[in-house]
C-alpha cells in the first residue's frame, strides 16, 4: 500500500509546483481509499448480480427437474440443461461449482446447491482477488390436474428463424408441463396452431357442418334451353349451380348456371350472368352421370362477389373460422351452434398443422410442433376461441376419452390457456371468406368477399374486421369461466393493438410476457411452464 502511495505521489509531484507539493501528497493519500471504496461498490454490485442469476438458475433447474421426479436420468438432464441455460458457462468470468442434487422422494422434494467464484476488479487494491457467492433452492411437487391449451401463431410473419424459435420454445414448455407420471394427477396439453383459420382436420364436419353432396344428374336434353333431370334436386328459381362429371354432353362440365322453371325432379339451365337460355341443340348427346352442386355458403363451391365486384369461387378447407350469432363468444357445443366454415384464398390457405386434443403424449405433441410451418394471415380471434374449446367440457364429446376435458370447477383442477402472437389480428370473416374490412396483410380485394366481417365493430376498429374486438370478448368470457390466461407477445414492439391484446387478454399483468428474439421467447415459455406446472418453491 505504501509503495502505491509513493507512486501516485511522485506522479502528481511531476505536474505540480513545489509550492503545491503538500496538496499533491494529500491527494495521493486520499485517492487510495477512494479507489478501494469504489472497488468495493463495483465488485459488490457484480456479486449481487451474479447471486441473483445463480438463484434464478437454481430455481429454474429445480422446477424443470421436478417434473421428472420418477426418472433420475431425465431429471438430472433437465436440471443440468436449465441450470446452464440460465447461468451460462463463464458468465461474468465465474467458475461454477455444482449444482449438487439431493432428492427426497418421501417428501417429493428436490434440493439444489451451487456456488460461483469470480475475479474481482478494483477490490484487488485491497488484496481481495476473488469473490464467491452461493445459492440453494428446494422445490416440492404439488398435487393438481392440469389442462393446458397452447395457442400458437404460425402465420406468414413467423417465417424463417421465428418459427424455428417457436418450435424449440414450445417443445421445452411441453417437457416441463407434461409429467412422465400421470398418477395420481394428470397433466395434459392441447395444441392450437392458427393462421388464417384453425385446422380442425377430421372434426370439420362436426364443428362447422357437413358439406352437402352433389345432386346426381340422370339426363340432360339437347333443347333450347337444356332441361336437366335430377330426382328431388331441391333447387329454387334463380339458384346458382355448378355442374361437373357429365359424360357425353361435356359442354356442361365445369360451369355455373342459373336454375329456371324448376319442378320436383327437373329444371332448365340459363346463363348465370345474363339469364339467357342455354341452348343445347348443338351439344353432344348426354350419356350418363353428372353432378349438380349448390353454390351458396356451406356448399362445396361457394360463388360470391368479391370486393372488386367480380365473381369468385372458393372451395372449403378443413379449417374453422369465427362463430357468429348469439353464441359467438360462448363455448356451447358445436352441436348447438356451429363454428364458421372456411373458404381459403389460393395465397392464404388453411394451415396444414391441425389441432391436437388434450394429451399427455409428449412425443405426439413435439412431433406436431416440429411440423409447424409459417404461412397465411392472422385470424387470432379464431385461435383464441379454439384455445378455449380445447379445454371446454362442452366440446369434450368430440375427442377420444383420454382427451376429454374435465368439468369446470372440478376438484384439484387447473385449466390454462397460453396465447402467443407475433402481430396484429387482421383477418375477419363473412360467410367463411375474408371480409373486405379486414386489415393489412389479410390479402387482396380480389380474394375478399364484398361484405364487412359479420362480427365486425367497424366504428371501433375500422380496417381490422374487428378481430381485435372479438379476441377481447373471447378472453373475457374465458376468464369468467375460470380459465387462467397467459399471453406472450413475440417481437410486437410498437404494434399497438397486438400489445393491447397481450395485456388485456391475460389474467393479470403478472401473466403477460414480452419477448424480443428466440432467447427471450424460450425464457418466457420456460417461465410460464414453471408457473403452470404448479411446482412451488418451499425454501
Amino acid at each position: 500500500m505504501k509503495r502505491v502511495v509513493e507512486i501516485i505521489h511522485n506522479a502528481l509531484f511531476g505536474v505540480v509546483q513545489d509550492r503545491r507539493g503538500g496538496i499533491a501528497t494529500f491527494l495521493a493519500a486520499t485517492i487510495i481509499p477512494l479507489v478501494a471504496f469504489t472497488g468495493l461498490a463495483v465488485d459488490t454490485a457484480r456479486g449481487y448480480l451474479m447471486k441473483s442469476r445463480l438463484s434464478y438458475a437454481l430455481d429454474s433447474a429445480a422446477l424443470a427437474g421436478g417434473r421428472h421426479m420418477d426418472d433420475p436420468v431425465k431429471r438430472d438432464l433437465m436440471i443440468d440443461k436449465f441450470f446452464h441455460a440460465n447461468f451460462p458457462d463463464n458468465y461474468m468470468g465465474a467458475t461454477i461449482t455444482g449444482p449438487t442434487v439431493v432428492v427426497n422422494p418421501g417428501n417429493n422434494t428436490i434440493t439444489l446447491d451451487a456456488s460461483a467464484s469470480m475475479s474481482t476488479s478494483l477490490m484487488r487494491v485491497l488484496g481481495v482477488n476473488n469473490m464467491e457467492v452461493g445459492g440453494n433452492t428446494e422445490v416440492k411437487l404439488s398435487s393438481v390436474n392440469l389442462e393446458v391449451s397452447l395457442v400458437l401463431d404460425i402465420t406468414g410473419s413467423m417465417g424463417g428463424q421465428p418459427i424455428i424459435d417457436l418450435r424449440e420454445a414450445a417443445k421445452d414448455l411441453v417437457d416441463i408441463i407434461v409429467k412422465d407420471s400421470q398418477s395420481p394427477h394428470y397433466s395434459k396439453v392441447a395444441l392450437v396452431p392458427y393462421a388464417a383459420g384453425v385446422n380442425v382436420g377430421a372434426f370439420a364436419a362436426q364443428v362447422r357442418g357437413a358439406i352437402p353432396p352433389a345432386k346426381p344428374m340422370s339426363n340432360a336434353t339437347k333443347t333450347n334451353p337444356v332441361a336437366v333431370s335430377a330426382t328431388s334436386h331441391g333447387f329454387a328459381d334463380n339458384d346458382k349451380v355448378y355442374v361437373n362429371g357429365v359424360s357425353g354432353m361435356w359442354q356442361l362440365n365445369n360451369k355455373f348456371f342459373s336454375v329456371d322453371d324448376p319442378t320436383a325432379n327437373t329444371f332448365e339451365l340459363r346463363n348465370e350472368s345474363n339469364s339467357s337460355n342455354i341452348d343445347g341443340s348443338g351439344y353432344s348427346n348426354y350419356s350418363s352421370d353428372g353432378n349438380i352442386w349448390c353454390t351458396v355458403t356451406g356448399c362445396q363451391y361457394f360463388r360470391f362477389t368479391n370486393a372488386n365486384d367480380d365473381l369468385q369461387t372458393f372451395q372449403p378447407s378443413t379449417c374453422a373460422t369465427e362463430r357468429t350469432g348469439a353464441d359467438a363468444y360462448t363455448d356451447v357445443a358445436p352441436s348447438t351452434a356451429l363454428v364458421g366454415i372456411h373458404y381459403p384464398a389460393p395465397n392464404n390457405p388453411c394451415p396444414a398443422s391441425e389441432i391436437v386434443p388434450l394429451t399427455s403424449d409428449k412425443t405426439l405433441l413435439k412431433d406436431a410442433i416440429d411440423d409447424f410451418d409459417a404461412l397465411g394471415s392472422t385470424a387470432g380471434q379464431t385461435g383464441i376461441a379454439w384455445g378455449w374449446y380445447m379445454i371446454s367440457p362442452n366440446f369434450g364429446y368430440l375427442w377420444p376419452a383420454d382427451s376429454q376435458p374435465a368439468a369446470y370447477g372440478a376438484d384439484e383442477l387447473l385449466k390454462v390457456a397460453i396465447i402467443m402472437t407475433d402481430g396484429e389480428f387482421n383477418t375477419g370473416y363473412a360467410d367463411g371468406v375474408v371480409a373486405q374490412d379486414s386489415g393489412s396483410g389479410s390479402g387482396s380485394n380480389s380474394y375478399k368477399i364484398d361484405k364487412d366481417a359479420t362480427n365486425g365493430v367497424a366504428a371501433q376498429h375500422a380496417g381490422h374486421g374487428s378481430s381485435y374486438s372479438q379476441a377481447l370478448q373471447l378472453c373475457a368470457a374465458m376468464k369468467t369461466a375460470g380459465i387462467l390466461i397467459y399471453t406472450v407477445g413475440f417481437n410486437i414492439g410498437g404494434l399497438t393493438e397486438a400489445e393491447d391484446i397481450i395485456e388485456l387478454c391475460a389474467t393479470d399483468p403478472s401473466y403477460v410476457y414480452m419477448a424480443d428474439g428466440g432467447t427471450e421467447l424460450a425464457a418466457a415459455f420456460q417461465a410460464i411452464a414453471v408457473n403452470v406446472s404448479q411446482l412451488r418453491l418451499s425454501k
